[in-house]
């Protein structure tokens, strides 16, 4: 019992972590765009953002 509480902690943490690391993302995008005026994908790529990514980021950002 104690090691299913224990999966499902540790999912709600990885969820958490991912969520965290994509809004970090977000903003440094937004960041760049704002500071040095760059399209949404030039600010992806100068991130090094995968292009299979961008996509999805892309579309948070409207």
């Amino acid at each position: 019992m104690c090691e299913a509480f224990e999966e499902v902690r540790n999912e709600g943490r990885a969820e958490g972590r991912a969520e965290g690391r994509e809004q970090n993302r977000l903003e440094s995008i937004q960041n760049l765009m704002k500071t040095m005026t760059l399209t949404a994908q030039q600010a992806m790529d100068a991130l090094l953002i995968p292009a299979g990514e961008q996509a999805d980021l892309l579309a948070k950002l409207s």
